[in-house]
């Protein structure tokens, strides 16, 4: 949850108004995951950027189906990328490149500007956890 948080207002701009489409997440019985980030997000912009967060099954549904293949081919871009030698031009490597020529990039860096935005959500540092005995000591 705080991962989806963190990677949708790093996507959003402060006066934008968005709607978020969570592919199925599996949270604990009685947990609205989707109502959880969309508040999340909104305290975080103090106001209502996020209209509405829905949890969907990308199999039904073309939007989220879309945005799997276009994390497909970066994913995809960035490891061909950092292996040695030349790759044939795979399907794949294909479906990568004509995204990349459509977008006008050289390549699937982290990057943003007014047609494209590219974010990778980073792990976080491990936080340190004090355990019973340190505190009784």
């Amino acid at each position: 949850m705080r991962v989806a948080s963190q990677l949708i207002v790093g996507s959003t701009a402060k006066d934008e108004v968005t709607s978020v489409a969570l592919d199925v997440v599996s949270s604990p019985k009685n947990i609205a995951i989707d109502e959880l980030i969309k508040d999340r997000v909104n305290r975080r912009f103090h106001g209502q950027s996020v209209v509405s967060c829905l949890c969907l099954d990308s199999r039904s549904t073309s939007g989220l189906q879309l945005a799997d293949l276009v994390a497909g081919s970066i994913a995809f871009d960035r490891r061909r990328v950092t292996q040695q030698g030349v790759t044939p031009l795979t399907p794949k490597a294909q479906v990568a490149l004509e995204l990349r020529v459509a977008f006008g990039l050289s390549d699937f860096s982290d990057q943003h500007s007014r047609r494209v935005n590219i974010l990778t959500a980073r792990a976080s540092a491990p936080q340190h956890v004090v355990s019973q005995n340190q505190l009784s000591t």
